[in-house]
């Protein structure tokens, strides 16, 4: 087994995240041929643990706000361990519309239970404006909820943070608009 040593006194129970350090680092080097002294080159991590992975395609499922009439969702993820990086479209089709407010999607996992929101990035296009409002998404802790903040609305000037809903970012949602969004956050 390789050894890898920090220049951290790290001791297990005494930090937080050690354990979680020492569990990645496993997982990270299973697979890995090398004995005690050895180096590791990130091309032998690389192969034994990132070449053959792929996006896997899951379901976004709007909530919170309702989505109604004909919409196409697209959402993918990728894992590393307890990291994900998620993203993902909804794009409105002829007759829809979004009721309510604070609009949220799934992500494919629970997020850890820390008191940090892990922000992400997030663009609302409409089609009928020619506008876009650009913004952030966040995956709450504890949680599968990804929460959409937008900077900016119909007029493309910024107007303050606002959640995702039947008048906002924009007077309102139909064929053509879209909400594009990506995201990393650690799994629990």
């Amino acid at each position: 087994m390789a050894t890898i040593v920090f220049p951290y006194n790290l001791v297990a129970g005494q930090n937080e995240n050690v354990d979680d350090l020492n569990a990645n680092l496993a997982a990270l080097l299973a697979g890995v041929n090398a004995v005690s002294g050895d180096r590791i080159s990130a091309g032998a991590l690389n192969a034994a643990h990132f070449s053959d992975e792929a996006w896997t395609a899951y379901e976004i499922n709007p909530h919170g706000a309702t989505v109604n009439g004909t919409f196409t969702k697209y959402g993918v993820y990728i894992k590393y361990g307890k990291t994900v990086h998620v993203r993902g479209r909804l794009a409105f089709g002829a007759g829809s519309s979004i009721s309510g407010s604070d609009l949220y999607f799934d992500v494919p996992f629970t997020a850890r239970n820390n008191t940090i929101w892990t922000p992400g990035s997030a663009v609302a296009w409409d089609n009928s404006l020619s506008k876009h409002a650009v913004g952030n998404c966040q995956v709450q802790p504890n949680s599968k909820n990804l929460v959409f903040w937008m900077l900016g609305d119909a007029d493309d000037t910024p107007d303050g943070a606002t959640s995702v809903s039947s008048n906002s970012p924009f007077p309102s949602w139909g064929d053509g608009d879209a909400i594009d969004f990506a995201v990393t956050y650690e799994a629990a």
